[in-house]
């Protein structure tokens, strides 16, 4: 009984740890733990990805999944999106918490779904599962009285200097807006967003992660979004007046 415990503990800890790092199609632990970090520059944003991770990865315990699937983190990624999706859209309370952990279940339910459809024709379900999945609870939740908005983009500076004090702040304003050309800012950007934290220290620590995991992978996603960067420039979209980085993400 004690071995099946902890045989089930180290699954959910493997599957929830490379959830992260499985958005990047990698199952590199290292790289993983970059991705972790950053979803915890906002503490209550890295709460509510964890969370709706280890919901969908327990269900799908329970639900008998996959034994090396749910251990890989194939059945967490999505829901951490879910997650992150979901912190980042309303403040954090107990409701919240509540929402994100049926949010997961019904991501793995989601997935295994459209798991079954696409296997017929070969095709990956990759990311299909968080878009409907986080459109579903947030369509839903619209009218909830116990659901409030986040406003913690707006008090970003604020939290950061309740963080680290002036020091930190100063860092993070030279950071974010003083060393890097406008190309690789809007870069760093998307790589941030990717996991909802829109500022260019987040995309800077996933980049490291992503030249750790794979040089060839960190190669083509420069090359990915410089191709969509420029080639906004050539066909005379101003680029100053839309987030370049919701292009580049993709």
């Amino acid at each position: 009984m004690t071995s099946k415990l902890n045989e089930t503990l180290k699954d959910l800890f493997l599957g929830s740890l490379l959830s992260y790092s499985q958005v990047f199609f990698s199952k590199s632990k290292l790289f993983a733990f970059f991705i972790l970090l950053i979803t915890f520059f906002f503490t209550y944003l890295g709460i509510s990805g964890l969370l709706c991770t280890i919901a969908a990865l327990v269900f799908a315990k329970i639900f008998k999944f996959n034994h090396h699937s749910i251990r890989n983190g194939y059945y967490g990624y999505n829901a951490l999106l879910v997650g992150l999706g979901l912190g980042s859209y309303y403040s954090f309370s107990l409701s919240l918490l509540i929402v994100i952990v049926f949010a997961g279940f019904l991501t793995l339910l989601i997935q295994a779904f459209l798991e079954q459809i696409f296997y017929k024709y070969s095709f990956p379900v990759l990311s299909l599962p968080f878009i409907i999945a986080l459109w579903i609870v947030l369509l839903a939740s619209r009218q909830s009285m116990w659901l409030t908005l986040s406003d913690h983009n707006l008090f970003m500076l604020n939290n950061i200097f309740t963080i680290g004090g002036k020091e930190l702040l100063s860092f993070y304003e030279w950071f974010n807006q003083d060393w890097l050309s406008e190309p690789f800012h809007y870069f760093f950007l998307s790589l941030g967003s990717i996991f909802f934290q829109e500022n260019v220290l987040a995309g800077f620590v996933i980049f490291i992660g992503l030249v750790i995991f794979s040089r060839i992978a960190a190669s083509f996603s420069l090359i990915g979004f410089f191709i969509a960067y420029y080639y906004m420039y050539l066909i005379g979209i101003n680029i100053e007046n839309i987030n370049v980085f919701y292009v580049g993400f993709n």
